[in-house]
């Protein structure tokens, strides 16, 4: 059994797998970690300066449509829909960007 890592090693891990490319598993394989451990690390350290994705993710600008068009509904959380290969994701306003590009390149692997 390894000895436990303390949240200053998490960080580095985090930021390493999230510069790697790799999906969780694979990543966690090469490092032999679970990946549980490490999903509940990156939600832990969420609140930390976002690590910008390495891939070729291009944010592009959307206009938002106003509630009641027929393409916005009426009521609920304010965000955007993110659709890739067929996923659709709910976005809530605010949300971080680099996570945004991350969750768009991790999908496109996966999809």
């Amino acid at each position: 059994m390894s000895a436990r890592k303390g949240r200053n090693q998490w960080v580095k891990i985090v930021t390493a797998f999230e510069r790697s490319g790799l999906s969780v598993e694979d990543f966690c394989a090469r490092r032999g970690i679970k990946p549980g451990t490490l999903r509940w690390w990156r939600w832990q350290l969420g609140d930390r300066e976002p690590v910008a994705p390495t891939s070729d993710v291009r944010m592009v600008a959307v206009d938002m449509v106003a509630a009641g068009s027929g393409f916005a509904p009426a009521a609920g959380p304010r965000g955007l829909v993110i659709s890739v290969a067929g996923v659709s994701v709910h976005v809530e306003s605010g949300t971080d960007i680099a996570y945004i590009a991350a969750l768009v390149a991790e999908l496109g692997r996966r999809c």
